[in-house]
């Protein structure tokens, strides 16, 4: 989905991914990836999802089924030791009513994405190729 809602938003204004990377605060290598369908950061996603005006789950939910979800976040959270932390906080941060439940969404809406671009192996993925120009 997030391939799709660059290329679809880059050809709706006529846009470069130069202009896309400057509107949305990244670099062009970056929105390049994300275009080819390649693995990126979480902050990229939230900046993207800001930029759309939309949550970081809305990007990343054709990356995995609910239904595979507690066992893409338990494969991941064992091989990403971080991601386990990141949803304690958020879990304690719900429970104490400081954060809005949706962040479980994102949180589980981008695992499943990383899990998926990963292969499954929670390693990240690169494919060569050289870019004119960058």
């Amino acid at each position: 989905m997030l391939q799709t809602l660059l290329k679809d938003e880059a050809k709706k204004r006529g846009w470069s991914i130069r202009d896309l990377a400057k509107a949305i605060g990244t670099s062009h290598s970056t929105i390049i990836r994300a275009m080819e369908g390649e693995l990126v950061d979480l902050g990229t996603i939230v900046k993207i999802a800001d930029w759309m005006n939309v949550r970081p789950s809305t990007l990343l939910n054709g990356f995995g089924k609910q239904d595979k979800t507690v066992m893409q976040i338990a494969t991941l959270v064992e091989r990403t030791p971080e991601l386990g932390k990141v949803l304690e906080k958020a879990t304690d941060a719900i429970q104490n009513g400081k954060a809005d439940p949706n962040i479980i969404d994102d949180i589980v809406a981008y695992a499943n994405y990383k899990l998926n671009l990963s292969g499954g192996s929670g390693a990240k993925q690169s494919r060569g190729r050289s870019v004119a120009g960058s």
